[in-house]
C-alpha cells in the first residue's frame, strides 16, 4: 500500500514538472517577459527536480 502512494506521489510531481515546463516555455516566447514569475517557475521547477532525483535513488536502492 505505501509503495503505491509513493508511486502515486510521484507520478504526480512528475505531471507537475512538465506542466511547469510548459508554462515556462510560453513564458519565456511571451512578447513581454515577466522575470519574476519567469524566476518563481524556474525555482519551482528545480525544487521538483530534488524530489523527483530522490525517487531515482530510492529506486537504486531498493534493487540492492
Amino acid at each position: 500500500m505505501l509503495k503505491n502512494k509513493t508511486d502515486i506521489f510521484y507520478k504526480k510531481w512528475k505531471h507537475n514538472y512538465l506542466h511547469h515546463q510548459r508554462i515556462l516555455d510560453q513564458m519565456m516566447r511571451a512578447n513581454v517577459k515577466n522575470e519574476q514569475k519567469i524566476a518563481q517557475y524556474s525555482q519551482e521547477m528545480q525544487w521538483i527536480k530534488e524530489v523527483l532525483s530522490d525517487e531515482a535513488a530510492a529506486d537504486q536502492r531498493r534493487h540492492f
